[in-house]
C-alpha cells in the first residue's frame, strides 16, 4: 500500500499548476491543524515527487494523504480532493479493484526518479 500510495498522491500534485503547487507547499511549510510544518528549506525547490518524500517522511504515509485531502480542500480543489478520498477509501478493497481505479492512470503520468 506504501508504494501505491504515494503514486496516488503523487498523481493529484500533477494536476497542480506551478501556482497551485506554490500554495500547496505554503500550506506544508505553514502547518495545517495538529500537522507539524514542514520546514520551507526542504521545499523550497522541490518538485512534486520530492514533496510526497518529504510529507510521508514526516507524517507517514495515512497522515500524508489526509493532509493531502485537507489541503486541497483549502485550496478549494474540493473536486480533486473528493477523488483522492474515495482512492484513500479503497484501502481495504481487492487488489484488482486497486489496479484497476489506481495503476491505469498512472502510467499517463510522469515521474521524477
Amino acid at each position: 500500500w506504501h508504494a501505491l500510495s504515494d503514486e496516488i498522491l503523487l498523481q493529484h500534485l500533477e494536476y497542480l499548476t506551478s501556482d497551485e503547487l506554490k500554495l500547496f507547499k505554503w500550506h506544508l511549510t505553514e502547518g495545517v491543524e495538529a500537522f507539524k510544518k514542514i520546514p520551507e528549506g526542504k521545499l523550497e525547490k522541490a518538485e512534486r515527487c520530492t514533496i510526497v518524500t518529504c510529507m510521508t517522511d514526516q507524517y507517514e504515509v495515512d497522515g500524508a494523504a489526509k493532509l493531502t485531502v485537507m489541503i486541497l480542500k483549502k485550496m478549494q480543489k474540493n473536486n480533486d480532493a473528493k477523488q483522492l478520498q474515495e482512492k484513500l477509501d479503497m484501502k481495504g478493497k481487492d487488489e484488482f479493484s486497486i489496479h484497476k481505479l489506481f495503476l491505469k492512470p498512472l502510467f499517463k503520468s510522469t515521474y521524477c526518479f
